[in-house]
Parts: structure tokens; C-alpha cells; sequence
């Protein structure tokens, strides 16, 4: 039986990524596999999930992570013993495939988490519901009709925003941080997933433009939506 192990910081089905990851793991099983779901324990709590789950953190680190990134702009490089306790149970489930959805989201540092990711030989998909991972700071830079992820960020206009930063301006830093790690990724082991035609073609822009995309919309219940001919 193979095991499929999905990452994301919230599970319930209220938010849009905890009820793709739910139903994707649903219909895993429903295929003869595994599902497991981790996320963040600090921030989601225990809700109702047919796939067996595995709680990263605690709340003392999510809070622990969240005063890092308001204070010093390290959002993803805190939860560092959370991660590494997360890693382990990853080595306990020995998952065939690895699908992260958000690791940004005050709980696991990426730059530990990759390390082991670039070494263990498991594939991963990896979906883009955001701009966040190839960005030094945002989640979306269209607000402000910025850039500076193209050229490596700096000074930063949306310093303030989620995952927001008081004083200190580390945009630049952290991009350079996110490209070490994110590349560190063997090609022939990583496919990102993009929610829409618009991210991929950015991505491309970005250092994972070595990297294979394959294009997967989120999808829509057809009993409840409609396409109507316009009149």
C-alpha cells in the first residue's frame, strides 16, 4: 500500500486549502492508499478528517514563530525543534510521495525541512495557491504592481502585510534564503502545481524556472455551478 503524506498550516475544511487537502486524501484512500495530513497544531486544532494526523508544534511555537517574523522578518526560519520533531515522524510514515500545500504559516522552518527533503529521495508536488515561496516577504505582489522578486527584493512596500514585519526589512535576505533552500531540490524530484495559468507563468520567471509545472485548477462542484451562455 502506498502513503501519501500532505503538509499545510490549517486542516479544517473552512479554509480553501484545508478542504483540498481533506479531499484529496479522501480520494487517496479511495484509491488503495494512505492519507496522512500534518499541520499546524497550534493554529488549527483537531477537527474532523478520515486521514490519520500528524499535529507539528505546538501553540508556544507558533507564538514563538509569529514574535520572529514580527520582530525580525524570519517568517519560515523559527519552529526549528517543531521541525525537526516533524521530520522524524516523516522518516516513521516513510511516505511514496510528499505534497506541501503551505509551510508558511508559523510552524515549520523551511530551510530544515528542505535540507532533508533535497536529500531523502521521496518526490514531491508541491501546490502554489500563492506567491509566497518565490517572493523575500509577500504573498502577492500585484497589490502594489511590484517586481522586485525578478531581481531579488529589497525594501519591500509590503513589509506591514501577512506575514507582517514592524521594523526590520529582511527581503532581501529572506529571498536568497528561499532560493538556497527551495533549489536545493533535485529537478527530477520536485513538480509544482500551480492553481492557475497566471502563477505558472510567473514562476517561470522566478529560480524554480528549471523546475517542472504542471497546471492543476482547483475545482469546482458541477451539481452547484453552472456554465450559462451569456444572453
Amino acid at each position: 500500500m502506498k502513503t501519501l503524506l500532505q503538509i499545510n498550516p490549517v486542516l479544517r475544511v473552512s479554509t480553501s486549502t484545508g478542504r483540498i487537502m481533506q479531499e484529496i486524501g479522501e480520494l487517496a484512500m479511495q484509491n488503495g492508499w494512505q492519507s496522512y495530513i500534518a499541520y499546524s497544531r497550534g493554529r488549527d486544532g483537531i477537527k474532523p478528517c478520515s486521514s490519520k494526523l500528524v499535529p507539528v508544534g505546538s501553540k508556544w511555537s507558533v507564538a514563538w514563530h509569529g514574535l520572529e517574523t514580527r520582530l525580525f522578518d524570519r517568517h519560515g526560519l523559527a519552529s526549528s525543534f517543531a521541525t525537526r520533531q516533524f521530520i522524524r515522524q516523516i522518516e516513521r510514515i516513510q511516505p511514496d510521495v510528499i505534497h506541501i500545500h503551505n509551510i508558511h504559516g508559523y510552524f515549520l522552518n523551511y530551510r530544515i525541512l528542505f535540507e532533508y527533503l533535497s536529500k531523502c529521495n521521496i518526490p514531491v508536488v508541491w501546490t502554489v495557491h500563492d506567491c509566497w515561496l518565490y517572493t523575500g516577504h509577500c504573498y502577492y505582489y500585484s497589490y502594489v504592481n511590484c517586481n522586485r522578486w525578478q531581481d531579488g527584493c529589497g525594501e519591500c512596500p509590503q513589509r506591514k502585510e501577512f506575514p507582517a514585519s514592524l521594523w526590520i526589512d529582511r527581503s532581501r535576505q529572506n529571498y536568497l534564503d528561499k532560493k538556497e533552500a527551495f533549489t536545493s531540490m533535485p529537478q527530477d524530484k520536485l513538480v509544482i502545481v500551480p492553481v492557475s495559468d497566471w502563477i505558472r507563468s510567473e514562476m517561470q520567471k522566478s529560480f524554480f524556472c528549471g523546475y517542472n509545472f504542471r497546471v492543476i485548477h482547483n475545482g469546482i462542484n458541477t451539481e452547484v455551478f453552472r456554465v450559462y451562455d451569456a444572453q
